[in-house]
């Protein structure tokens, strides 16, 4: 399978400098394909989709655990900022360990990686528990809020297309990569062996005591106690300073 699609092509950032990339692939190496190219999704060079699932599905948990929807709404928001450009997660402009930070590294952007980055979105959306509506909606703002951005900066010189409001601002294409990344977790495609996806006992990481249901015998052996769960190591071990980063180290 690694050679029906050949080698990912040269991608390159607006000021012609090549980036390394590789196709998207499954946990099982499959390809991951793209609805509009009919091609493997195309994204930066040593990008994870399974830890990328694992992370957002994290993030939900958390969320989940706090204690007022207006705690649990920020959080959130907080994490979905990381979509913005030059943020976190936006692949188009964040890649090779630089982050150039919110609404910068215009000349880091590769429209290679543009639909890779909304299908991930819709990935994230979808892992860390909000509705589809509510990621279109968001992919739309951060395109209508861009666009206008953009035509400020150069005095109206520059004329950036936005969709329809059916498709609350995103290009089609944009809004269909985005529902394809949703429906990839509801698949069943994303949940695979090697990457924990814990049952979560109630409280977890907020009033439940999760180091006092399991007891260390040694450097490598962890015995649970009785109404123990193995969140509660995972919770207690991510929590810890040299403790397990996320669930694929787990």
């Amino acid at each position: 399978m690694a050679d029906q699609y050949g080698q990912p092509p040269t991608v390159y950032d607006n000021k012609g400098r090549a980036v390394s990339a590789q196709w998207l692939v499954d946990a099982k190496g499959g390809y991951v394909i793209d609805p509009i190219t009919n091609q493997p999704y195309v994204v930066p060079a040593g990008f994870d989709l399974q830890q990328w699932v694992a992370s957002f599905k994290s993030a939900g948990t958390y969320a989940n655990n706090l204690s007022s929807n207006v705690e649990r709404s920020g959080f959130i928001t907080g994490v979905l900022l990381g979509f913005a450009p030059g943020g976190e997660y936006d692949i188009q402009r964040s890649y090779g360990s630089v982050v150039p930070g919110f609404m910068s590294g215009g000349d880091r952007f590769v429209s290679s990686f543009t639909n890779s980055a909304s299908f991930l979105l819709g990935v994230a959306g979808n892992a860390i528990g909000l509705p589809q509506t509510d990621i279109l909606q968001g992919g739309g703002m951060v395109k209508l809020f861009t666009a206008t951005w953009e035509n400020f900066k150069t005095l109206g010189q520059t004329k950036q297309t936005i969709g329809s409001f059916s498709d609350w601002f995103n290009s089609a294409s944009n809004a269909t990569n985005i529902r394809t990344g949703y429906s990839y977790v509801d698949s069943g495609t994303s949940d695979i062996s090697g990457y924990l996806t814990p049952t979560q006992p109630t409280g977890l990481g907020t009033s439940r005591d999760s180091t006092s249901y399991f007891t260390t015998s040694d450097d490598s052996s962890v015995i649970i106690k009785s109404g123990g769960t193995i969140s509660d190591i995972w919770w207690s071990q991510r929590n810890n300073a040299n403790g397990f980063s996320n669930d694929k180290e787990f």
